[in-house]
């Protein structure tokens, strides 16, 4: 798949997520157990794209990049620790602004590289940028879906 085509997924998904959003409290809990909000989610996937970034940065210069030693669970706990007290124009802020940089990262990925095989960040998987961008699109998805269903159960 073309550069163009990936990017143009990306900012799709992005727009759709923040349209969504508009003129939603950003406090809403979408998780009972954990307590996350979608101002925690917004946070969890910027997290995300912050790292898919850095793999794609780093096989973009000849290098891998994964997290060391990741327990999944951890890493999401830890992450949503560190953003928790951002407010809601903070963290949509930090959303939008991680999401321009991982589509940066792929406008300066090498065309030649496009369907070369690289380590995911999450470090027990290799695959190409557009296998990579398909599951961020698909994680984008699974959580836009929860925070849909979050507002309605509110709007109910």
């Amino acid at each position: 798949m073309k550069k163009d085509i990936l990017i143009t997924k990306l900012k799709e998904s992005c727009s759709t997520i923040l349209k969504l959003l508009e003129g939603i409290d950003l406090e809403i809990i979408v998780y009972e157990d954990s307590g996350w909000r979608i101002k925690d989610i917004l946070g969890h996937i910027a997290t995300w794209d912050n790292e898919v970034r850095k793999s794609i940065e780093a096989f973009n210069a000849g290098n891998e990049y994964a997290i060391q030693e990741l327990d999944e669970n951890n890493f999401n706990h830890e992450a949503f620790i560190s953003l928790r007290e951002l407010n809601s124009v903070q963290i949509t802020t930090k959303f939008v602004k991680t999401r321009q940089e991982f589509i940066k990262s792929i406008i300066d990925f090498d065309q030649e590289l496009l369907e070369n095989d690289f380590l995911f960040p999450w470090g027990d998987e290799s695959g190409s940028l557009t296998k990579l961008v398909e599951y961020m699109i698909e994680h984008d998805d699974e959580h836009k879906d929860e925070i849909l269903n979050a507002i309605q159960v509110m709007k109910a």
